[in-house]
């Protein structure tokens, strides 16, 4: 005989093997109710390089995997020249190096809006350009200093590290400002903050002006000895990786 289970204040009489199935059901509607929707993976939105073409003034971009090129992706009204470009999460910052006149450095967002080709003014030739989380740096290789400003463009200090002439690619990290100077055919470091100023930290650099650091190493331009080449050094010791050759570069950096 079924033992039975009177259910609230009605008369309805459930069997247990009738209460275990009305339970079970109510379980299975619970987690479907919880349950999220299942939804497509979202596709990851494409990565770019940007480069830059003096000739016409332009910045250009493609994905990278070098579909989608676009030369005149922006326009620039004051020029582009140097070796300055760089981006961070919400920008493209380029310096309009000439020769010797040029003064400002640009900025515009990285769909290509708001271009403001005087974003800082008053640089001597910038030719180089290098964000950290909080500052923009540059170099103008016919001054004699790299400048520092708020990433906003406020609190611009054009003498922020004394280098000397010829300083145009400029790199930063947490700890150091890195600078390729290609009179003095050497890597420049100093500390962060400015202080601490090393202006052969590697010497017999070439008279290249691109630098960049990645992975514990700072890879640099050269344009002397046997032609132009792109050098690696390993940044936690002064060794002979200074001249390891790692691949040639077809024109060198302007």
């Amino acid at each position: 005989m079924n033992k039975t289970i009177q259910c609230g204040t009605g008369n309805h009489i459930f069997g247990k093997a009738m209460l275990t199935l009305f339970a079970v059901v109510i379980a299975i509607c619970a987690c479907a109710v919880s349950m999220p929707a299942q939804t497509q993976p979202q596709k990851a939105p494409p990565q770019y390089v940007y480069w830059s073409n003096s000739n016409n003034a332009t910045i250009g971009r493609a994905t990278t995997t070098g579909t989608g090129a676009t030369e005149d992706f922006i326009t620039t009204g004051e020029g582009v020249g140097g070796g300055g470009l760089t981006v961070d999460t919400n920008y493209i910052y380029w310096t309009g190096a000439n020769g010797g006149s040029a003064t400002n450095i640009g900025r515009a967002n990285l769909d290509g809006t708001g271009v403001n080709d005087t974003f800082i003014t008053g640089a001597t030739n910038p030719c180089g350009v290098a964000v950290s989380t909080t500052y923009i740096y540059w170099a103008g290789d016919v001054g004699s200093f790299i400048g520092r400003a708020n990433l906003n463009g406020t609190g611009v200090n054009q003498e922020f590290i004394e280098t000397g002439n010829g300083v145009c690619g400029v790199a930063v990290t947490g700890s150091h400002i890195y600078w390729a100077n290609y009179e003095t055919q050497s890597i420049g470091r100093a500390k962060i903050n400015g202080t601490q100023v090393e202006d052969s930290f590697i010497s017999g650099a070439g008279s290249g002006s691109g630098i960049a650091i990645h992975g514990g190493y700072i890879y640099f331009t050269s344009n002397g000895g046997t032609g132009s080449m792109l050098k690696r050094f390993r940044n936690a010791e002064r060794s002979a990786h200074a001249n390891q050759k790692r691949s040639c570069v077809t024109s060198p950096i302007a």
